[in-house]
């Protein structure tokens, strides 16, 4: 009995951190002065989880999807705050690289207590990272690559970057036939970004 009482305990815990936490970059943005339209595109394409256990954290992983439309919302955004009208005036600047419906890519935050576990870039890392689409066909990164730097402008674009505590990654796999007409129409089918190592599953949704 008392076994099922902690059980429960650490299930609403675990729930209501995630969501304080959702939460919680979102009030961060505006404080940022992201506009609300922004606001929202992230909200639309970003998941977010963490696997807990004993009421410690084992890792943390949020995941903005940079889908066209997420693309589309990211230029307007930076535009309005950068005024680009001249491209001498922003080449030093880290502008919203063009989106190519034959990749699905990601911008990844992670958190992880043991530091030396959070080695997603590395090629014997703890984790195996893959994509998994609507029929069911697995892919795995075609592209892994570490932020050297966080700079104020993944900190404004991504407001759940906590820069001293995790780490942040660019994800990048190939799409299948399918799935690249799919993207080139706007047409996003489901699909799952997963994250999986002794230290617990990761699994993201977008449907």
């Amino acid at each position: 009995m008392k076994k099922s009482i902690w059980i429960l305990t650490g299930l609403f815990f675990a729930m209501l951190t995630g969501c304080s936490y959702l939460q919680g970059y979102i009030d961060i943005a505006k404080d940022k002065g992201i506009s609300t339209e922004y606001r929202d595109v992230l909200k639309k394409w970003t998941r977010e989880k963490m696997v807990h256990s004993q009421f410690e954290t084992r890792v943390h992983v949020s995941a903005t999807y940079k889908s066209l439309d997420f693309q589309q919302g990211y230029q307007k955004e930076y535009t309005r705050i950068y005024s680009v009208n001249h491209q001498a005036d922003n080449e030093n600047r880290s502008q919203p690289a063009a989106f190519d419906p034959a990749y699905k890519e990601f911008f990844i935050y992670a958190y992880i207590p043991e530091k030396e576990s959070n080695d997603f870039d590395r090629q014997r890392s703890i984790w195996k990272i893959s994509l998994i689409n609507e029929g069911g066909q697995i892919s795995e990164p075609v592209e892994i690559r570490k932020v050297s730097k966080v700079n104020p402008i993944h900190e404004t674009f991504y407001p759940y970057i906590k820069k001293y505590y995790g780490n942040c990654y660019y994800l990048k796999f190939r799409n299948h036939e399918a799935d690249i007409r799919q993207e080139a129409n706007a047409q996003n089918k489901p699909f799952k970004l997963v994250f999986s190592s002794v230290l617990g599953r990761v699994e993201l949704t977008w449907d």
